[in-house]
């Protein structure tokens, strides 16, 4: 595998993190996975690796019944009357993350494309184990359907990512509420790890860190359940069109174009896009990484076939 054309803010940022780490400096994987869960949720990239949100866009957070209790839901619009129509779920390896994890790619998804996107709060992991970040997720996706005026687009980044494949087969068993297309944003998709780039060396990134995330999120459940591997699914057929992007230097990068295949066998259509010299998180840095404005006009330009400006 060739070295990676980094930019140089990238290819330091890099460098110095498990040196950082080892420093104590910056929280591993293990520590933060014990952090309480509100502070957990708190977590999100710092100001110097993104951009502020368009000025266009509110916010506001609602709490609705889920099945299993609460779930907070962000708002991002641009006008108070507008009805849903992107459920997002966030990534964090399933452990870490919340609502406000990335907003610069939601509030852009409003700005741009001129549609409200809800950003679900869902429970972490090793407090909450499988499935209840998915039944949260479902339990959104519901509320949101039905205040929408269209079939909802589902969006997820890395567990997100996961989340989002594995709504539109629960909400496939359940038979409903309809999803109109899905975008998985460097999804992991198969909780088995056995795609070929889980063995090579990626700059910044460890399967030790990865295998962690997984026992935190199943505990001893099967990890090729397809509702944690979407890959391992017997039946693909009749699930929404998918938008899949992955990253060049990512060890999740190969379950991407696995995924895509699969459903190209069962009919489904697929947009697939691997982006050149970009790591795992790229879209959650975009002040470092000079793939992400691309990347974001290419989601944009997916969805505007899926909703309608309301």
């Amino acid at each position: 595998m060739k070295p990676p054309n980094f930019s140089w803010k990238l290819r330091w940022a890099l460098r110095l993190m498990p040196w950082l780490i080892r420093l104590r400096l910056m929280p591993s994987h293990e520590s933060v996975a014990r952090w309480p869960q509100a502070r957990r949720k708190a977590l999100k990239p710092p100001a110097w690796m993104t951009f502020p949100p368009p000025a266009s866009v509110h916010t506001q957070i609602e709490r609705i019944a889920g099945a299993d209790g609460d779930i907070a839901l962000k708002w991002f619009r641009t006008q108070p009357t507008q009805r849903p129509s992107i459920l997002f779920i966030h990534g964090g390896g399933w452990v870490v993350g919340g609502p406000d994890s990335l907003d610069y790619l939601c509030a852009n998804l409003c700005d741009r494309l001129g549609v409200a996107v809800v950003a679900v709060d869902y429970r972490l992991a090793p407090d909450h184990r499988f499935p209840a970040a998915l039944h949260d997720c479902y339990s959104a996706l519901q509320w949101v359907a039905a205040r929408a005026a269209a079939p909802v687009v589902v969006i997820g980044d890395s567990a997100g990512g996961n989340l989002s494949a594995a709504l539109c087969l629960l909400a496939r068993e359940r038979g409903g509420p309809a999803i109109a297309q899905q975008t998985l944003i460097y999804p992991a998709l198969d909780l088995a790890l056995e795609s070929p780039s889980m063995r090579m060396a990626m700059p910044g990134a460890r399967i030790d860190d990865m295998a962690a995330a997984v026992q935190h999120y199943l505990g001893n459940h099967d990890r090729r359940d397809p509702l944690v591997s979407p890959i391992h699914a017997p039946d693909l057929r009749g699930l929404p069109p998918a938008f899949i992007v992955t990253a060049d230097y990512d060890l999740l990068r190969d379950d991407g174009p696995r995924y895509a295949q699969g459903l190209r066998d069962a009919g489904v259509p697929v947009r697939y896009v691997n982006y050149p010299d970009m790591p795992h998180g790229f879209l959650s840095q975009p002040k470092l990484c000079p793939g992400a404005p691309g990347a974001l006009a290419d989601i944009v330009e997916e969805l505007r076939r899926f909703v309608t400006p309301a």
